[in-house]
């Protein structure tokens, strides 16, 4: 893979400045070179300063590093294609006064079309596209059909109609095509069906905030359906149909390198096509109100690496926020309010009724097992009895020992504390996954295959029971899945 996504010489300017018909830059534009690599960080480093300055304005803008107000647009040499940068802050430069002075900046977002940005308008969009490439084992992509004689090979392709959901305002489609060189006579071939979400606004349009909020959404959507860290490309942008694409950049985190395999994704898109959209439109709600709930989780899907004892902590917290949400604390009964006062007034010393008054409990709410246990309850799954309410237990004993005393609250076996809790997270981490996907309306039958006779189930299985989970034997996949699921190659 190249260094760069792009890496290009140009001439830039403020986006403000309206550029007159007969030129292709404006006359204050100075020359620089544009780069964007593969995480979004978006780099500018100019051969002059922006907007000349004068010399004072100059060293005054050496030294200020940070935020930048306003935004800048350029053109690229070579392809003419136009680029705003916005979210500037600025990165180094140097001043002389006998030779160039330069400077660089930051940018947190990037947007490159063969369309002009219009100095005087608000950038809006009312297409989002995201490629789908390095998914296509989980799309289940076979439509190209390739006939072989003793003479002649012949391969056809006949595009599917794209599949689409309603969605609120909006209009969800997959489209497919066939991607390749095209030409009479080839010594070669190599043709590749590719696929886009694309997201069709009928009513109110997009910001290139908005459109990156969502593209970041629907990604960690993806990531829980292939349960990979695969994610998606940057998205593409239109104004109308037919007007030419805008390719969006922004920082974001690396993406996994290894495309999707088909039989170890939590749900194949064959699987969940009908109600897909559904699904997705829960999730973006979902997101919106679990808040830590939802991100608590998929900050472990990353692939950064994380100390035992901190994956296991965000997991936990992730599931007593999503509790909160869920089930809210209700009103402190009287009672409990009148216990306690009864108690601090029996206390005869101020000092000691002041400590009371800090830790007797001020309402009603349950234990962090309690949590725990009654939100894992909500799966679709049967464990044996009182397995689950002792694995609740243990968590939150671990989370204890990890919040308060920093891991174990007595010298011993640090390996073994560790080998605990990485237990305990990895049921977590297949728990809580399984659990976002039931919150968004994934099909209960497709949750329950994920243990009970998926392709990777045995996997799942397998560390819940080293955690002390043991599924019951007798469950079956709920009424209504596909009858061929188990003869089809999750398509």
């Amino acid at each position: 893979m190249p260094p760069y996504l792009v890496e290009s010489r140009g001439f830039f300017w403020q986006s403000e400045l309206v550029v007159p018909d007969t030129h292709f830059a404006h006359p204050t534009s100075v020359p620089g070179v544009l780069r964007v690599s593969e995480t979004g960080r978006i780099d500018l480093e100019l051969d002059a300063p922006l907007g000349r300055p004068d010399p004072v304005d100059r060293v005054s803008r050496l030294f200020h590093q940070g935020p930048v107000e306003g935004s800048v647009a350029g053109v690229l040499t070579g392809t003419d294609e136009r680029v705003w940068l916005g979210g500037l802050s600025r990165n180094g430069g140097n001043t002389h006064t006998d030779g160039p002075s330069t400077e660089a900046y930051l940018a947190s977002q990037c947007l490159i079309s063969h369309d002009r940005f219009n100095a005087e308008k608000v950038l809006r969009f009312s297409r989002l596209d995201i490629p789908l490439d390095g998914l296509e084992d989980w799309l289940v992509l076979r439509s190209i059909k390739v006939r072989k004689t003793e003479r002649t090979v012949s391969a056809t392709y006949r595009s599917p109609a794209a599949q689409r959901w309603s969605l609120k305002g909006q209009t969800l489609e997959l489209a497919r095509w066939i991607d390749g060189p095209h030409a009479p006579k080839m010594r070669e071939v190599a043709w590749q069906e590719r696929a886009s979400l694309r997201l069709l606004r009928s009513k109110r349009t997009l910001t290139a905030h908005d459109a990156i909020d969502l593209t970041s959404k629907i990604q960690d959507l993806l990531i829980l359906l292939t349960d990979s860290n695969r994610g998606v490309p940057f998205p593409i942008l239109r104004r109308t149909r037919k007007s030419p694409p805008v390719r969006l950049y922004y920082r974001r985190a690396r993406r996994g390198p290894e495309p999707v395999i088909w039989d170890q994704c939590f749900a194949s898109f064959g699987l969940c096509r009908e109600p897909f959209g559904a699904v997705l439109e829960n999730w973006l709600g979902l997101y919106d109100r679990f808040g830590p709930g939802v991100h608590l989780y998929l900050g472990n899907r990353r692939g950064q690496v994380m100390y035992p004892e901190h994956r296991f902590a965000s997991l936990v917290w992730g599931l007593e926020a999503l509790h909160r949400t869920l089930y809210p604390a209700p009103a402190t009964h009287p009672n409990l309010v009148a216990k306690v006062q009864r108690i601090l007034d029996a206390i005869a010393t101020k000092k000691d009724r002041d400590w009371a008054e800090r830790w007797l409990p001020q309402s009603d709410e349950p234990s962090l097992a309690t949590r725990i246990a009654q939100l894992l309850a909500t799966l679709p799954l049967e464990f044996q009895l009182g397995q689950l309410k002792t694995f609740a237990e243990r968590c939150a004993k671990r989370r204890n020992d990890v919040s308060h005393f920093g891991g174990r609250r007595a010298p011993g076996d640090y390996d073994a504390f560790v080998d605990d809790i990485q237990l305990l997270s990895s049921a977590l981490s297949v728990l809580y996954h399984a659990l976002l996907l039931h919150l968004a309306g994934l099909p209960t039958s497709l949750v329950q295959r994920r243990f009970i006779d998926g392709h990777s189930s045995f996997a799942a299985v397998r560390v819940l029971e080293d955690a002390g989970l043991t599924l019951l034997s007798d469950q079956t996949v709920a009424a209504g899945e596909d009858q061929a699921i188990s003869s089809q190659r999750d398509v």
